[in-house]
């Protein structure tokens, strides 16, 4: 008997493990982190922070944003923070979300965050920023840690978990703020499944369906709920789904 419950003990924990490394970083958390340790506080977004002078590293680091010379995103900062800097030069708070000892890890994570920026904008048309992506992509993968194969798999087994985690997110503060502002159960699965079925596949199809989902205006809590975590992913979608626009894949 016990060998049997030590079995099952170790099969948990082997499950456990495998699920946690499909998780998405909190890299709002680690930009914010870094910033505090090169003496910025929570204000670097609008610090103008620059890089390098290489144009080449720029594309790198600050070419993901909409500000190409600065660091403007939170994964711009995380990859400019991790990329850059040493394990001994940040702290251990930072280390618990992107460890140096795990670059294998680190880099499926931030692969899978930069994949995810690629394939929108790819549904939006925007080519310049799909190859500024796929050069970033080339950078990570360039560093033998993880395949490309590696990082689209990473993306597509936790992109669940990442939007789920974000609604979540969202739906407390809202809550916070607003003592009446509820969204039933059955209501939050289809603002996450909308959510979900868009990201792991940007089509029309399933933009048709985020945006039907948003324009669900019961109360009007679906629909700030979904266009506040939308927003948190991608602004551009966010504002067509502000202004009702029907997008159509290139």
């Amino acid at each position: 008997m016990k060998k049997i419950i030590l079995t099952i003990v170790l099969t948990s924990l082997i499950v456990f493990g495998i699920t946690a490394q499909d998780r998405f970083p909190d890299i709002n958390t680690y930009a914010d982190n870094f910033s505090e340790i090169i003496g910025f506080g929570t204000r670097w977004r609008n610090a103008e922070l620059h890089v390098t002078d290489d144009p080449e590293l720029n594309v790198i680091y600050s070419g993901l944003g909409g500000n190409l010379n600065f660091i403007d995103t939170p994964l711009e900062m995380a990859m400019a923070a991790y990329f850059l800097y040493t394990a001994e030069q940040l702290n251990s708070a930072a280390e618990a979300i992107l460890p140096h000892s795990n670059p294998s890890l680190v880099d499926r994570q931030l692969g899978a965050y930069v994949y995810m920026d690629m394939i929108i904008h790819r549904f939006l048309g925007d080519t310049a920023a799909v190859n500024r992506h796929e050069e970033v992509l080339r950078f990570i993968t360039g560093r033998g840690n993880a395949t490309r194969a590696e990082v689209e798999a990473f993306y597509r087994n936790g992109i669940r978990g990442l939007v789920s985690d974000m609604v979540d997110e969202q739906y407390a503060g809202l809550r916070t703020g607003w003592q009446n502002f509820n969204v039933p159960a059955a209501r939050l699965v289809e603002v996450k499944q909308a959510i979900t079925n868009f990201m792991l596949n940007p089509s029309t199809a399933s933009y048709a369906e985020l945006l039907a989902t948003y324009r669900r205006r019961d109360g009007g809590e679906v629909t700030l709920l979904l266009g506040q975590t939308m927003g948190q992913i991608n602004r551009e979608i966010n504002r067509a789904l502000l202004d009702n626009r029907v997008l159509v894949s290139p």
